[in-house]
C-alpha cells in the first residue's frame, strides 16, 4: 500500500505574519504540495487565511514551536532604532523652536508680535514661526489680536509659582497711561469705584497752560462723568439698579450730569455697545474726556481709565480722533489686566 507523502514527518518552518502573531505550518498537505517554491510560501498576506488547510493553526508569537528557526522578512522594513531621549544630550527641534518663539514675547514688552517679525528675527521659516504660535495659542500662552498679532497669553500665569505677588493695578496700568498721555497730551487718570462714587487713584496732568487736574481722592458719583460711568455701566444689571434704587434722587454735579434714571439707562446701553463713555462737562465744566474700563480675569471692571482736557484745546473733534488709538492701547492694557485678579486698594493708600 502506498504510504501518504503526509506519513513522512517534515520539520514546521515559522513564517511570520504580523506584529504579533506567527504561523506555524507544515509542508505537508498544502495545496501546491510540499515545495517551497508552492504560491502559497510566495503570497504569505491577508488572503493566506483563505486558502489555509485544516492542519495549520494560527499560535501567538510568543508561543511559537519554532522559537530558533529562521523567519521570513524579505520586504519588511527594519525596526526603527529608538530615538536618543534627552539625556543623551538630543534635542527635540520643534519643542525648541516653540520655546524660542515664546521666549521672544519675553522681550516685546507691550508690543504685539507678527509672524513675520518673528521669522526674521528668529531666523524661522514663517511655516514654522506659524505652527509654534499655533501650539502656543491653543494651550492659552499667547492670544492673537484681530490684526493677526500675536501678545503673551492668560495661560502664562498657570506657569508662576503660588506664592508669585500679583502686580497692583496702579502698577499694570502706569505704561499704558504714560503711552496715551504721549499720544494725546492731555490729562490721563486711573479710577477705581468705591462703594457708589469713583475715586482717582493714580493720573499724569497734561502739558501747557490750560490742563485738567488730577484729583486723587475726591469722590465723583458713579452716574458723573466719563471715568464714573465707565465703572457703572460694566457692572451687572441688578447691581446698577441697586446703585439707583439707593441713589436716586440722583445728585447734579454740574448742569449737565445725567440725573433721570431711564436717561442714564439709555446712557449704559451706549456706553456698552460702544466700549467707553463719553463725558458731557458732567463732572467738571469745560473739560471733555473719555473713559475706558479695565477688566480682570473674571471679566468685572476693576478700574477706568479717562483722558480729559479742557474743550477749548480738546475739544469734541479732537477727541473723537484720538479714541481709535486711545481704544488700541487700553485693549493691550485689558489682555494684561484679564490675566489678574485684583485686590481692590485701600483708601488709606490713595
Amino acid at each position: 500500500m502506498l504510504s501518504s507523502p503526509c506519513a513522512t514527518a517534515r520539520p514546521y518552518r515559522t513564517v511570520r505574519v504580523g506584529v504579533d502573531w506567527e504561523l506555524p505550518q507544515t509542508l505537508c498537505g498544502l495545496a501546491g504540495g510540499p515545495d517551497a517554491s508552492s504560491p502559497i510560501y510566495n503570497r504569505l498576506d491577508s488572503k493566506l487565511y483563505d486558502r489555509m488547510p485544516a492542519r495549520v493553526t494560527v499560535v501567538p508569537k510568543s508561543q511559537s514551536t519554532a522559537p530558533g528557526r529562521a523567519r521570513e522578512t524579505r520586504g519588511r522594513k527594519a525596526p526603527r532604532e529608538p530615538r536618543a531621549s534627552a539625556a543623551t544630550g538630543s534635542v527635540n527641534k520643534a519643542s525648541a523652536r516653540i520655546l524660542r518663539v515664546l521666549h521672544a514675547f519675553a522681550f516685546a514688552g507691550d508690543k504685539s508680535l507678527g509672524v513675520s517679525e518673528l521669522s526674521n528675527s528668529l531666523g524661522m521659516t514663517k511655516n514654522m514661526v506659524f505652527r509654534a504660535l499655533t501650539t502656543l495659542a491653543q494651550e492659552g500662552l499667547v492670544v492673537r489680536d484681530p490684526g493677526g498679532r500675536y501678545v503673551i497669553g492668560y495661560g502664562i500665569f498657570g506657569l508662576c509659582p503660588p506664592g508669585l505677588e500679583i502686580p497692583d493695578i496702579r502698577i499694570l496700568c502706569a505704561p499704558y497711561m504714560q503711552r496715551i498721555h504721549e499720544l494725546v497730551g492731555e490729562t490721563v487718570m486711573l479710577s477705581i469705584a468705591v462703594e457708589s462714587n469713583s475715586v482717582v487713584i493714580d493720573g499724569i496732568e497734561g502739558r501747557g497752560p490750560l490742563l485738567s487736574r488730577v484729583t486723587h481722592g475726591r469722590p465723583i458719583p458713579l452716574h458723573a462723568g466719563p471715568g464714573s460711568r465707565a465703572l457703572l455701566s460694566f457692572r451687572p444689571d441688578d447691581e446698577i439698579a441697586e446703585y439707583l434704587r439707593t441713589q436716586v434722587p440722583l445728585a447734579a454735579v454740574t448742569s449737565t450730569t445725567i440725573v433721570d434714571p431711564d436717561a442714564l439707562w439709555q446712557e449704559i446701553r451706549l456706553v456698552r455697545q460702544r466700549g467707553y463713555a463719553l463725558g458731557y462737562r458732567d463732572n467738571l465744566s469745560g473739560v471733555t474726556g473719555v473713559a475706558f474700563p479695565v477688566f480682570d480675569a473674571d471679566g468685572r471692571v476693576q478700574g477706568a481709565v479717562s483722558v480729559g482736557g479742557p474743550e477749548d484745546q480738546f475739544d469734541d473733534e479732537t477727541l473723537k480722533a484720538f479714541v481709535p488709538s486711545i481704544k488700541q492701547i487700553v485693549d493691550q492694557l485689558n489682555q494684561r489686566s484679564r490675566l489678574l485678579h485684583f485686590d481692590t486698594p485701600r483708601i488709606s493708600e490713595f
